[in-house]
């Protein structure tokens, strides 16, 4: 203990001292690491949270079922807008804006504009996204993307990916790695969650009307069918082979167990998580940011539901 910690906790402030470090990290750093978190000083637990067993859910316990099927509103227009843009086009420089303080850049396919609700969630730090459908996110050059993060990115912020593109998935890690490498960022890469063999709100309807929500419908796979990922692998060793540069978040664990089946439903629970075959819905994607917050604040100190 340095100097003014032994005075103050001859003077009574031992308690203090310990609950700021416990929220900020040692000498107010953020250095938590959330698993020590107490419950009552955890910044990822969920405000009026669904308690359904032992689960520590964030989703809604309620919403429309017309609600649950419908392609999530953007509110940034950042999300498909038109043709790739030119690396000097005003509106990628308006969806990736150059941000004072920490930010985090997410780019990718229609996935990593769903997934940008569930980091928006788990963090305060600003979330800048720009997306396009997987036909024609990754099917121009390499470096346009990284040549425009390149512009705003800085030291400290955090670059994230997700895309479901196999034929440059590689290129583009090493590029992306690079940028974060050059500007002294993060690069944060994210799998993909596992898709379903066809339409939930099918699967839905028909658990919904012979009783059998929250039960193994068609639409879902077992977990060694879909715990083989390349993509994901792929990502994993990449965050293996640059620890502190890159990083990996998995969120398959949160949907389905080992030995269990991927379904409709978040585990153990008769709400649906998908909106479609491999999108999350409004509950899936809340669902998910309580795990995501306990990843942003072990890996950087940022987790916070909100």
């Amino acid at each position: 203990a340095t100097s003014w910690q032994r005075r103050a906790m001859k003077q009574g402030g031992f308690l203090l001292i310990s609950l700021l470090q416990s929220v900020w990290g040692t000498k107010f750093q953020h250095t938590v690491n959330a698993s020590k978190l107490s419950q009552e000083n955890d910044r990822c637990q969920c405000k009026d949270p669904t308690k359904r067993g032992s689960l520590p859910l964030c989703y809604p316990a309620k919403s429309g079922n017309d609600e649950l099927f419908m392609w999530l509103p953007d509110p940034t227009g950042c999300h498909n807008p038109g043709a790739w843009p030119n690396v000097n086009d005003p509106k990628l420089a308006e969806c990736l804006p150059r941000d004072r303080k920490q930010a985090i850049y997410l780019v990718g396919d229609s996935h990593a504009y769903v997934m940008q609700f569930t980091i928006r969630k788990a963090t305060p730090v600003p979330v800048h996204h720009a997306s396009w459908p997987l036909d024609r996110a990754w099917n121009q050059p390499v470096d346009v993307m990284p040549k425009a993060l390149s512009k705003v990115v800085k030291r400290n912020d955090i670059i994230a990916m997700i895309t479901t593109d196999t034929s440059s998935y590689d290129d583009h890690i090493k590029a992306l790695k690079a940028v974060a490498q050059m500007k002294g960022a993060k690069l944060l890469i994210l799998a993909n969650y596992p898709w379903l063999k066809q339409d939930p709100s099918l699967c839905f309807m028909k658990a919904e009307k012979s009783g059998n929500k929250g039960k193994a419908t068609g639409c879902g796979q077992s977990y060694n069918m879909v715990a083989d990922r390349p993509l994901a692998q792929m990502a994993e060793r990449a965050a293996q082979q640059s620890p502190g540069v890159v990083f990996f978040f998995d969120p398959l664990p949160n949907l389905c167990k080992p030995g269990s089946f991927c379904d409709v439903w978040i585990p153990g629970t008769d709400r649906p998580a998908f909106m479609d075959a491999h999108h999350l819905n409004t509950v899936g994607r809340e669902y998910l940011a309580q795990p995501m917050c306990r990843f942003l604040e072990e890996k950087f100190g940022i987790g916070w539901i909100h």
